[in-house]
């Protein structure tokens, strides 16, 4: 009778997870709605961040799933430019940022437009980058072409196909 209490007790003992079969929480570890961030850099604005939602990620990783929009603003205070986009994605690790969806970047200083699908932005080097197809509005040329590497200030920039209607002085 001792044996048959023993072994029923040892059999209804809880079965204990090894630590390999526990789940572990990745989803963001801070939300904010309707939030606005400044950047600021010599107690200048230099860029205004617009967004509805925003998840921040353990590893500082930032998700902004409704959109964005980012106001940057010149040395006299006033907008110079502005990107939108429908998602986007900041990596921070590689201190680089993505926007997908309907990605606009406009200048109002040198009445340039940027449309395509997806953008990659890194402030450090001061590039944007894509392999999607871009539309860029520069006064009354239309150029389009699939692939583009650009200065983050639209003093230059390269298409890896372009296509468009140029004007060329003689």
């Amino acid at each position: 009778m001792l044996l048959v209490s023993i072994a029923c007790l040892t059999g209804c003992e809880e079965e204990k997870k090894a630590p390999s079969e526990i789940l572990e929480y990745e989803g963001p570890f801070q939300e904010a709605e309707d939030l606005v961030m400044l950047y600021s850099e010599s107690a200048k604005v230099q860029i205004r961040l617009t967004t509805p939602k925003l998840w921040e990620y353990e590893n500082g990783d930032r998700e902004f799933p409704e959109g964005i929009f980012l106001e940057f603003f010149n040395d006299e205070g006033e907008i110079g430019s502005t990107l939108r986009a429908d998602e986007a994605f900041f990596f921070k690790e590689e201190n680089k940022w993505r926007g997908r969806g309907d990605v606009e970047i406009r200048s109002m200083e040198n009445n340039q437009q940027l449309d395509t699908e997806e953008l990659y932005w890194k402030p450090a080097e001061q590039i944007m980058y894509t392999d999607k197809f871009v539309t860029i509005i520069d006064g009354d040329e239309i150029m389009t072409g699939t692939g583009m590497r650009a200065a983050q200030d639209f003093s230059w920039y390269g298409f890896g196909n372009p296509e468009g209607t140029f004007n060329i002085s003689e």
